[in-house]
């Protein structure tokens, strides 16, 4: 009995602290996670699981086959856990079943498969020696992450040289002595009507925020493309405001957005440098959960107040606990309950915090101009429905999650744009995008160029570009803006002058894996990235 009893300890042990383990190592040189209420997480549920696990043999004397339930929850743990690979499987390949039964259908097979696994003694030694090994693998990356020096976020990065004088680069003739506020404004992922085509999702979704935006005086460049097929490139991009990356190197991420700018050792960016020599006195930025400000940030990280936010709210902008909770736990039921407890998705709703922000300032004359990068996730994953409420299944390849993402964006953005008319109409502001769609080809980062199709290119590059601009200054504008002229544009039109633009350009990368022991089992650290310059495929035919 105790020997059983000790194994059941060992196999709850694995089951619940391996994923906390790779997390840690994952992240163990990265000053933006907290280990804390994770490392609390897991050692609550494990105290709660031995409790409810002995309490049952005390109070049924013995009966109560601790080895058999310990190894019975494990096996259903592991099923949630890749309960939503069950669900595509079961959606493509037999798309008649539907609803409830579908539901029904993964029950079954899990409680067959579990009533196998507790009769075969065979079964039952290989699953508990299963989570024994992958206990110490976890145990052994961990290690490996402490001693490798490769890992180490204190090594001293690539630094970008800061361009002095710049400025005479970007634009010339200035008029203006007191520059205009810019808000530049990424909603990731949201592709324009010839992307969206390609991508195969109707491109009337577009029609509300086009219409809303045409409304307030904006210009919609219907070719607009991406530097970059990746938003740290294409970020990078923008803060370069040129192309940073035009050939096949080794990737360091340290010199791209957001660790570019999220690291007090580093120089300031091209556009740090010259909204700065332009008398910008904050360079805001409102993040999301994959890209967001910290306290070593060489941007302007907003201090929005969040008041009478619950427990649960408070728990779920804790970036570092819901990314594992997320990677460890069954993602349906995580926000399945955060929506039955109307727990706010404040994290991701950078639009949302922009507007608080904005809602608390004096706006003066004498105030000094602000640059204001907000960072929309939508209509990226996790997709929402219309009415903003995060949807438990998220697929990259998922159109009508991508679809109702648009429409929740609409209703962000009539909010915002109509907030900054009142408050600042004069103002400069962009809608744009990082990158467009991928429904074609959804998983490919680590392909060949060769593999990759035409008409994934121009879906990828395709995006949502508009920006208002004075009167004076609409004629600088063209269907076929890129990332990096739109920067430049929006700068040089906030102090009245002449924006001197580049020609637009759009490269494709793709990243080469890191296969060595140390990077098993670990978030993707490519060695080196390809890059191909697919300016000129653009303009071919998508068919």
């Amino acid at each position: 009995m105790v020997y059983k009893n000790t194994i059941s300890l060992v196999l709850l042990f694995a089951v619940l602290f391996s994923p906390l383990i790779t997390f840690i190592s994952v992240n163990l040189y990265s000053v933006d996670v907290d280990f804390v209420k994770p490392l609390m997480f897991t050692i609550t549920a494990f105290t709660v699981i031995i409790v409810f696990l002995f309490l049952g043999n005390y109070f049924t004397r013995g009966r109560f086959n601790i080895l058999n339930v310990t190894i019975y929850l494990s096996f259903i743990y592991i099923c949630l856990f890749y309960f939503e690979e069950f669900v595509w499987l079961i959606v493509n390949y037999a798309p008649y079943i539907a609803g409830f039964y579908k539901f029904l259908l993964i029950a079954l097979i899990i409680l067959f498969a579990s009533f196998v696994l507790l009769k075969v003694e065979f079964l039952k030694k290989f699953f508990v020696g299963f989570f024994i090994i992958i206990l110490v693998l976890s145990i052994f990356s961990l290690l490996l992450s402490g001693i490798d020096p490769s890992r180490s976020k204190d090594f001293d990065p690539l630094e970008n040289v800061s361009k002095e004088g710049i400025s005479s680069h970007i634009y010339s003739n200035r008029t203006l002595d007191t520059p205009k506020n810019i808000y530049y404004i990424v909603s990731d992922e949201l592709g324009s009507r010839k992307g969206l085509k390609v991508g195969g999702v109707n491109p009337n979704i577009l029609n509300k925020i086009e219409g809303l935006l045409e409304e307030n005086d904006f210009y919609i460049a219907k070719n607009a493309s991406s530097s970059y097929n990746f938003s740290h490139f294409t970020f990078q991009s923008i803060f370069e405001m040129d192309y940073p990356v035009v050939k096949n190197s080794e990737y360091n991420p340290f010199d791209f957005f957001p660790a570019s700018v999220n690291s007090l050792d580093r120089k300031n960016t091209p556009l740090q440098t010259t909204l700065k020599s332009l008398g910008y006195g904050k360079l805001l930025w409102f993040g999301n959960s994959a890209m967001d400000c910290t306290d070593r940030s060489t941007l302007d990280c907003p201090s929005v107040k969040s008041t009478g936010l619950s427990l649960f709210e408070k728990l779920y902008l804790d970036d570092s606990l819901m990314t594992y909770l997320s990677t460890s736990i069954y993602p349906r039921i995580l926000y399945k309950v955060l929506n039955w407890l109307d727990v706010k998705q404040q994290k991701n709703d950078a639009i949302g915090k922009a507007i608080s922000y904005i809602n608390s300032i004096p706006y003066s004359s004498e105030s000094k101009p602000s640059f204001f990068l907000i960072h929309q996730m939508l209509p990226h994953v996790p997709h929402v429905s219309e009415d903003c409420k995060r949807l438990a299944v998220s697929r990259q390849d998922d159109k009508k999650g991508y679809i109702s993402s648009v429409s929740c964006l609409g209703k962000r953005l009539d909010r915002l744009i109509e907030l900054i008319s009142q408050k600042d109409n004069d103002s400069i502001i962009v809608v744009t995008a990082d990158h467009g769609t991928s429904f074609l080809q959804p998983y490919m980062k680590y392909a060949n160029f060769k593999d990759i199709l035409p008409k994934k290119i121009i879906e990828r590059h395709s995006i949502f570009s508009s920006i208002k601009v004075p009167n004076s200054c609409r004629q600088y504008l063209y269907p076929n803006i890129g990332t990096v002229n739109s920067i430049r544009i929006a700068v040089s039109c906030a102090i009245g002058a002449s924006p001197k633009l580049i020609k637009d350009k759009n490269y494709f990368i793709l990243f080469e894996k890191d296969n060595t022991i140390h990077n098993l089992g670990k978030k993707e650290l490519p060695d080196s990235i390809s890059v191909t310059d697919v300016t000129n495929r653009l303009t071919e035919s998508p068919e």
